[in-house]
């Protein structure tokens, strides 16, 4: 599957379609600080974290859904939060 097909919403809306509001500064904070190689650290970050969900489909059309659905990425990413506490820590030294 090519990047282009999924990366273009997460670089135009800088993944606050999928972080929640509240906790959105801490990624803007360090997205200003360390500029684009933050973006790419937390997009790979981010595939690792779903990599089981994504594992889990068979076809390239779902995984481009799952991961470009802000909803579905949220609400799994939500669920492992319930189990490890703040949602940003589930990304582990990103932040």
């Amino acid at each position: 599957m090519r990047v282009e097909i999924f990366a273009a919403d997460w670089i135009f809306a800088l993944f606050a379609n999928i972080i929640p509001s509240s906790q959105m500064h801490n990624f803007y904070d360090a997205f200003f600080k360390e500029g684009w190689i933050f973006f790419y650290r937390f997009a790979l970050a981010f595939l690792d974290v779903m990599s089981s969900r994504i594992l889990e489909v068979d076809e390239e059309d779902e995984i481009k859904d799952l991961i470009k659905q802000p909803l579905q990425s949220r609400k799994f990413l939500e669920e492992r939060t319930e189990t490890r506490g703040s949602f940003l820590s589930i990304f582990g030294k990103i932040f």
